[in-house]
């Protein structure tokens, strides 16, 4: 789902996930609010040309979406095969990777999320709210990150992986390749400085936002002397 700008419009959108059932609503919810998590930080660290994006609006913020169709694909097919692992408890974490040219990753922005779903009943307008403002708070640190993280190095990649809960086998999980996160050296970070973004805790849904930079071996803000 996504709002353009018009009040009415925002407010239809707002009616119809308050009719739908709690783990559907947060789940689409985290979901959109990923993509475009994904969508900004390959724009604001420049992985690709800022000119393949093009701005949009989603809650209710500018954002930037990619507009090259096989970027644009690729992002909403990967963030749409994690809704069975969402929704069955089987997701712990998602991550989106930037390597340099070398193949080295260098940055690691991670989306540890809980949805829990006790009531079963449709969704309360109060919490909905809070979790969109969770969701704007981590897209305005997201826009802020090029002001503490340094300039990428030319050439640089991403990938996405994810983390199954301890002792889960994923639906569909033929569409990951597996891979040992210990051992990986495209999914470890050396010497990682960890910079936590934004947390929510509430009954039903629980995120923490943080990105890794490499060789930094300490809090980054310290260095930079810039409070997130």
């Amino acid at each position: 789902a996504e709002y353009m700008g018009d009040p009415a419009l925002w407010s239809c959108r707002v009616a119809v996930l308050l009719m739908m059932n709690n783990s559907t609503v947060l789940t689409d919810c985290f979901l959109e609010f990923l993509e475009v998590a994904i969508n900004l930080i390959l724009y604001i660290r420049e992985v690709y040309p800022q000119v393949i994006f093009e701005r949009r609006h989603h809650f209710e913020l500018p954002v930037r979406m990619a507009r090259h169709p096989e970027l644009k694909s690729y992002i909403s097919e990967v963030i749409q095969s994690l809704r069975s692992w969402i929704q069955k408890g089987e997701l712990d974490q998602v991550a989106l990777i930037i390597l340099d040219s070398s193949l080295i990753p260098v940055e690691k922005y991670v989306f540890e999320v809980q949805i829990n779903d006790a009531s079963g009943g449709t969704m309360n307008q109060d919490v909905l709210n809070d979790i969109e403002e969770t969701f704007r708070a981590c897209i305005m640190k997201i826009s802020m990150a090029d002001v503490v993280l340094p300039k990428l190095q030319p050439g640089s990649t991403f990938q996405i992986v994810t983390l199954a809960k301890e002792g889960s086998i994923p639906s569909r999980a033929d569409d990951w390749v597996a891979g040992d996160v210990q051992s990986d050296p495209q999914l470890q970070l050396k010497d990682p400085a960890i910079i936590p973004l934004k947390s929510a805790f509430s009954e039903q849904f629980k995120l923490q936002f943080y990105v890794e930079q490499s060789g930094k071996g300490t809090d980054i803000r310290t260095q930079y002397g810039i409070d997130l």
